[in-house]
C-alpha cells in the first residue's frame, strides 16, 4: 500500500476532470457545502499530473469554492496509470451504489439525532423510501419532500386522472431539434434549439424519477418536447397506461 502525503494546494490550480461522468446539480453541490460547514472538510481531493486534475472530489471542490476556501488538502494518484485513472473516476463514483439504507438501524439513529436538519444534507430523499412510517416525528420529517414527488398535483383528464398539459405559445418556426442525449449544462451554443426523447427510455427515465434535478439543465433550452416512454403493442396495456401516464406528467411538470 502506498503511504499517502496530503498538500494542501490552490483551489484555484485544481481542474475539473472533462470526462467525469457523475452529476453534480446546485441542489447537490448546496448540500455538500452545508455538510463541510457542518462537520468540515474531511476527505482530502484525489488528483493527478501537473494540472492538478481532480480525479475524485470534483463537487467537494465546487462546495468548497461556494465557502470560500482558499486552499484544499489532496492526495496524489500519479501512481495509477492513465487507464486506471479513468477507470478509478468511475469506481469511486459507482461503488456506494450499491447499497442503500438499512432502514431499522437508520430509524433508530435519527431518533437520537433529531436535532440535525439532514433536509440540509439532501438526505431526505434517501429516506423517501422507508416503509411503514408510524412515529410522528418522521412524518412531520419527511412532509415537505413527500409533496415534493406526489404525482397528482396537475390537473387530469379521463378515468385514469391523466395529467392535462396546456397549451403552450411556441414559435414553430423556431424549432431547431437536439437529441436530450446530447443536452449539457451551460450549453451556450444550443440554448435556442427543442429537446427531443426518441431515444431510448434508460436514457431519460431521470426526468420522471428526479424531474427537478433534469429540469435544472433542461431549463435553459428553448422549448422541451414531452417525453415519449415506449409503448411497444406487445407490452401489457397497465405498462402502456403508466408510460403514458409517465409521458403527460413529466410533459405537464
Amino acid at each position: 500500500m502506498k503511504d499517502l502525503k496530503i498538500e494542501y494546494i490552490d483551489i484555484n490550480k485544481l481542474n475539473n476532470y472533462d470526462k467525469n461522468s457523475k452529476i453534480h446539480t446546485k441542489q447537490q453541490i448546496r448540500h455538500i457545502a452545508n455538510s463541510i460547514e457542518e462537520f468540515g472538510f474531511n476527505d482530502p481531493i484525489g488528483i493527478a499530473g501537473e494540472n492538478n486534475v481532480v480525479l475524485e472530489g470534483n463537487g467537494r471542490v465546487e462546495a468548497a469554492k461556494l465557502l470560500g476556501f482558499k486552499t484544499l488538502p489532496c492526495i496524489r494518484l500519479d501512481h495509477l496509470t492513465k487507464e486506471e485513472q479513468r477507470a478509478y473516476v468511475i469506481a469511486h463514483n459507482s461503488t456506494n451504489l450499491e447499497t442503500g439504507f438499512d432502514d431499522g438501524v437508520l430509524f433508530d439513529e435519527l431518533k437520537q439525532l433529531q436535532n440535525f436538519n439532514f433536509e440540509d444534507f439532501g438526505i431526505e430523499k434517501q429516506l423517501l423510501s422507508l416503509q411503514n412510517i408510524d412515529d410522528e416525528f418522521y412524518k412531520v420529517f419527511l412532509n415537505n419532500e413527500i409533496k415534493k414527488v406526489v404525482r397528482n398535483e396537475f390537473e387530469t383528464v379521463g378515468i385514469y386522472d391523466i395529467p392535462l398539459i396546456r397549451k403552450q405559445d411556441i414559435d414553430l418556426e423556431k424549432i431547431k431539434l437536439i437529441n436530450y442525449s446530447n443536452t449539457k449544462y451551460n450549453d451556450n451554443k444550443n440554448k435556442n434549439r427543442t429537446v427531443h426523447f426518441f431515444i431510448h427510455d434508460y436514457r431519460f427515465e431521470s426526468t420522471y424519477t428526479n424531474p427537478l434535478s433534469a429540469l435544472e439543465k433542461l431549463q435553459q433550452y428553448y422549448c422541451l418536447l414531452s417525453p415519449d416512454f415506449s409503448l411497444y403493442t406487445d407490452m401489457p396495456i397497465l405498462l402502456q397506461m403508466f408510460n403514458t401516464f409517465k409521458s403527460r406528467w413529466v410533459g405537464a411538470f
